[in-house]
């Protein structure tokens, strides 16, 4: 149950509660740190450890006679004096997202048979989609007194198309027949093995390390449904709860888009926010949680289906005067525009170098910007992804920040708006908020250019083949 604080807030007319994304192309929008000064002259907080403790800062907004939650977040620091306590509050959201995913690994408890060196310590992999790059698959049972010798795809059950390689001369993989080996859902619970019936040895000692290219979990193909299952699967993601009616109704507006396949494999940890943030870089998605502690998404829509959430504008005599401390329509710095952009995709999980690039020119001046996805593998994906990017960066080249004061009050990053500034010529110009800074009567917004050709998707003539498993029975390594 929580406790309501009943003292004064020495600053509260000067905390400021930003929200901005992880990634500006997409990702999680969470708040900076907020520190509040609280009164302390009765001694309230003299033998106090605050430290851990979650405080919920509310705001509550006379126009509409509700309270809006601003912030959630734990005391990292504390500082007492005669007449104050200073907390500093941070996120709990980003600690959450901070989790290293897939949380699971081979241990003896679950896989008593696990090879030494081939398994123990190993980690449990993740397949989203089809994986055609082959990656290496744990040794979690070494049983010569019963010749059983498996090898653990990773979690789940529903593989299908599996084809295993064995590592030989060289860079060289070699393509093992399917008669040698059975696939195996019952032995470990949740997961999958390629089960041998023999040793599998090299011919001057010692094991192969084996590889497997296999379709995966087919539903997460889809980027939303990705990102859904990472965040709520307790096993070995995240573990938190999500909205379900945003989710489902974002992952229909992608599957309109077409050809946005998700397809990779995860084998060693990482934060889960880093995952997060390429799965959301494909269309613009953001996450964001609501005052029921349940991660919302909303995505970068196109012009058939985007709403602008207000209208804002500045100068004499016109009727969108609502704003104040505008800073004028700012191009990007030299040091930041970019002219050309690159996507490096179709990982290659034995050299953790990519196969493939794709490019788009942006702006006439500035320098080349490279991303990277792990988690697409086809060419129709990556150059569907990489034009819509490359669009975002010419719109998002034109920047303003202002002051929206309470007529800016319940928007979000990601929203859309309209602004007018006739002085500038400038008329019902629409712009994507990227950052809001709540203040208790002020509201400043950052945004940037948007335009509905960002979704009209302009395709190259020659797109990279995607990789595929080889006739010839062989893999060569990518140097």
């Amino acid at each position: 149950m929580s406790t309501f604080y009943e003292r004064r807030i020495l600053n509260a007319e000067n905390i400021e509660v930003r929200h901005a994304l992880s990634d500006p192309l997409g990702g999680i929008v969470a708040p900076d740190d907020v520190t509040l000064e609280l009164s302390n002259v009765d001694g309230f907080f003299n033998s106090q450890d605050l430290r851990g403790t979650v405080i919920d800062l509310t705001r509550f907004d006379r126009e509409d006679g509700e309270s809006v939650l601003e912030f959630s977040g734990a005391i990292m620091e504390q500082t007492i004096s005669d007449d104050k306590a200073v907390v500093r509050l941070v996120s709990q959201d980003q600690d959450v997202l901070q989790t290293l995913i897939p949380k699971r690994t081979i241990t003896s408890s679950i896989f008593p048979l696990a090879h030494a060196d081939q398994g123990l310590g190993r980690t449990v992999p993740i397949v989203f989609g089809t994986v055609l790059s082959p990656y290496p698959v744990p040794f979690v049972t070494d049983n010569t007194s019963s010749n059983v010798y498996d090898y653990l795809l990773g979690e789940g059950t529903s593989y299908t198309n599996v084809a295993m390689y064995r590592d030989t001369v060289g860079d060289i993989l070699s393509l093992v027949s399917s008669t040698e080996y059975s696939l195996n859902t019952t032995s470990y619970s949740g997961c999958t093995v390629a089960r041998f019936p023999l040793r599998q040895a090299q011919f001057g000692g010692g094991l192969h390390t084996l590889y497997a290219t296999v379709a995966g979990m087919q539903p997460e193909r889809n980027f939303v449904r990705a990102i859904r299952t990472t965040l709520t699967n307790s096993v070995w993601g995240v573990g938190q709860q999500v909205n379900d009616t945003t989710f489902s109704s974002v992952e229909s507006l992608l599957a309109t888009v077409g050809s946005l396949a998700c397809d990779g494999v995860l084998t060693e940890p990482r934060p889960a926010i880093d995952v997060l943030n390429q799965l959301c870089q494909v269309r613009g998605m953001t996450l964001s949680k609501t005052s029921s502690s349940a991660w919302t998404i909303a995505i970068d829509q196109g012009s058939s289906t985007a709403t602008f959430q207000s209208r804002f504008g500045h100068g004499a005599g016109q009727q969108w005067n609502n704003v104040k401390n505008f800073s004028g329509f700012q191009r990007s710095p030299m040091r930041d525009a970019v002219s050309r952009l690159a996507l490096d995709y179709a990982i290659d999980y034995r050299s953790d170098k990519y196969r493939n690039t794709v490019t788009r020119s942006v702006l006439s001046i500035g320098r080349e910007r490279r991303i990277a996805n792990d988690f697409i593998q086809t060419g129709v994906t990556a150059d569907k992804v990489v034009d819509y990017i490359a669009k975002r960066l010419i719109q998002s080249d034109l920047k303003t920040t202002f002051d929206a004061g309470q007529e800016g009050r319940n928007l979000v990053v990601g929203d859309l708006i309209l602004y007018d500034a006739p002085h500038l010529d400038v008329t019902s110009r629409p712009f994507r908020i990227t950052e809001i800074s709540r203040r208790l009567d002020s509201t400043k917004v950052a945004v940037e250019g948007w335009a509905s050709s960002i979704y009209s998707y302009s395709a190259v003539s020659s797109i990279p083949p995607d990789v595929t498993i080889p006739a010839e029975s062989l893999w060569s390594v990518t140097t």
